[in-house]
C-alpha cells in the first residue's frame, strides 16, 4: 500500500485572517467607489435646503395669518393640527430610525420625498374643514420625517470622525439657506396667487431639487467586514436600553423638548407677533429671512465649536443667544431691534439638532445612532409642536406676546442649567472601541 504525504493544513486564524483580509479589501473597494465623503456633505445640505424646515415649519408662520383670516379660526386652530401631526410623526420617528440601521437611508429617502411632497401639496386644496386640515397635518408629521435631519445625518456620521461637528454643521445649514432663499418666494406667492398656491409650490421645488441629488449622490456606506470573520463589523456604541439608563439621555430629552418649545413658540409666531407691532409682511418676510441666514451662521459655528472644544458646555453659548434674542423680540418696537432679536433667536435656532447629533455620536456612539437620534429629535419635534400652540392660546388669551416671551426667556435659562449637568463624552473622537470599561457612563449591557 502506498502512503501519500498529507498536505499541512493551514492553521485556522490564518485561514480566517486571510479571508478576512479579503473581504475587507472587497469592502474598501466598495467603499472607495462611493462619492467622497464631503460630496454627501454638500448633497445633504442641498437636500435639507427643501426639506421639512423650510417647507413645513418656516412657511407656517407666514400662513398663519391669511388661512386664519380666510377660514375665520383661532391661532390654536390652526396650530391645533400641526401639533397631532408633529406628536404623531414623534412617535414614529423612532421606528424610522430603526428601521434606517437595518436597511439604510437611501431606500427610505427616495419614496419618502415623494410621499411627503404630495401630501404636503394636499394643504393647497383644504376648504376650511378641521377635520381634513387635521387629517392632511397628520400625514405631513409622519411622511415629512423623510426629509428631516435624521437620515441625511445618519449617513454622514457614518462617514466622519474627527470633523463630524463640522460636517454635521455644514449639512443642516441647508435649512437655513433653504429658508432664506424661499421665504421670499413664499411671500411673493401668497402676495401675487394666494397662500394656496404655497403648500403645492413648494412640494414641487422640494421633489425638483431633492430626488435627483439623493438619486446620483447619497449612499450608504458598506458594511466592513471583520479580520477573523465573515461578520459585518459592528459599529461602537450603546443600545437603546442602555442609552435609557444614562442621565444624559435623559437631560437632553429635556433640553431638546425645552428648546424646541422655547424657540419655535416665538419664531412661528414672529410674522404675527410684528404683525401685532404694525410692520409690513414684506419686513416680516425679511426678518425670517434674517432668521435662517442666522441659522446657517448658528450651526457653522456651533459644528467648529464642537470639534475645537471637547465639551459639551459649549451648548450654554447657543441657549444664551437664543435668550436674549426672544427678550429683544419681545421688547421690539423698530425694525432694528426686531431684526436684531431675530438674529440671536436664528443663532439659537441653528444650533439645536447640530447639538442633537453631535450629542448622540459622541455619548452613545454609532451602533444604534438612527434610532436614539430620532428619539432626541422628537423631542425637539414636539417641543415645536407644542411651542406655537401654547404661544398661540396665550396670544387669544391675554392678547398680546408679552407672557410668552417672558416664559420662553425663563425656559431657556433653564435649559443652560440642564447642559451643566451633562457628563464627559463617552465615545471621544478619535478613539475606538467603547470607552474605559468601568467608565460609569456606560450602563452593563
Amino acid at each position: 500500500m502506498t502512503f501519500q504525504p498529507r498536505q499541512p493544513l493551514l492553521p485556522q486564524k490564518e485561514a480566517a485572517s486571510e479571508r478576512g483580509d479579503e473581504d475587507k479589501m472587497n469592502s474598501e473597494k466598495a467603499e472607495k467607489a462611493l462619492p467622497p465623503s464631503w460630496v454627501i456633505v454638500v448633497a445633504s445640505m442641498i437636500c435639507l435646503s427643501v426639506g421639512s424646515t423650510p417647507v413645513t415649519v418656516f412657511s407656517a408662520g407666514l400662513l398663519l395669518e391669511p388661512m386664519t383670516t380666510e377660514f375665520g379660526w383661532t391661532h390654536a386652530q390652526f396650530w391645533g393640527p400641526r401639533l397631532l401631526g408633529t406628536i404623531v410623526g414623534a412617535i414614529a420617528a423612532p421606528l424610522l430610525g430603526a428601521w434606517a440601521d437595518r436597511v439604510g437611508v437611501r431606500k427610505l429617502l427616495l419614496p419618502g420625498i415623494t410621499l411627503y411632497a404630495a401630501a404636503n401639496a394636499g394643504l393647497s386644496f383644504i376648504d376650511g374643514s378641521l377635520a381634513i386640515y387635521f387629517g392632511l397635518s397628520l400625514m405631513v408629521g409622519v411622511v415629512c420625517y423623510f426629509q428631516s435631519p435624521p437620515l441625511y445625518l445618519k449617513a454622514i456620521s457614518m462617514r466622519t470622525d474627527r470633523h463630524r461637528g463640522v460636517a454635521t454643521s455644514i449639512a443642516l445649514a441647508g435649512t437655513g439657506i433653504g429658508a432664506a432663499v424661499l421665504m421670499p418666494i413664499v411671500a411673493l406667492l401668497i402676495s401675487t396667487y394666494g397662500w394656496r398656491s404655497v403648500p403645492a409650490g413648494l412640494s414641487i421645488i422640494m421633489v425638483a431639487v431633492a430626488l435627483p441629488t439623493v438619486f446620483f449622490f447619497v449612499r450608504d456606506t458598506p458594511k466592513l467586514r471583520s479580520a477573523t470573520s465573515q461578520d459585518p463589523v459592528v459599529h461602537d456604541g450603546l443600545t437603546p436600553a442602555q442609552a435609557f439608563r444614562t442621565k444624559n439621555f435623559w437631560l437632553m430629552v429635556g433640553m431638546f423638548l425645552i428648546g424646541g418649545a422655547a424657540i419655535n413658540g416665538i419664531f412661528s409666531n414672529m410674522a404675527s407677533l410684528l404683525h401685532e407691532r404694525d410692520m409690513s409682511a414684506a419686513v416680516a418676510a425679511s426678518v425670517l429671512s434674517g432668521v435662517a441666514l442666522a441659522q446657517m451662521a448658528g450651526r457653522l459655528g456651533a459644528g467648529a465649536l464642537l470639534d475645537r472644544i471637547r465639551t459639551p458646555k459649549v451648548g450654554i453659548l447657543w441657549f444664551a443667544f437664543a435668550m436674549a434674542g426672544v427678550a429683544l423680540i419681545g421688547q421690539a418696537n423698530t425694525v432694528e431691534t426686531a431684526v436684531a432679536g431675530a438674529i440671536l433667536l436664528g443663532l439659537g435656532l441653528g444650533a439645536e439638532l447640530e447639538l442633537a447629533a453631535y450629542y448622540t455620536s459622541r455619548y452613545f456612539g454609532l451602533a444604534n445612532f438612527g434610532r436614539l437620534y430620532s428619539m432626541l429629535f422628537s423631542a425637539f419635534v414636539v417641543g415645536t409642536g407644542l411651542g406655537p400652540v401654547i404661544v398661540g392660546h396665550l396670544f387669544d388669551v391675554t392678547g398680546g406676546f408679552g407672557i410668552a416671551t417672558m416664559a420662553a426667556v425663563g425656559l431657556l435659562g433653564l435649559n443652560c442649567l440642564l447642559v451643566l449637568l451633562l457628563g464627559p463624552y463617552v465615545f471621544v473622537p478619535g478613539e475606538k472601541g467603547k470607552g474605559p470599561v468601568n467608565n460609569p457612563q456606560i450602563p452593563a449591557r
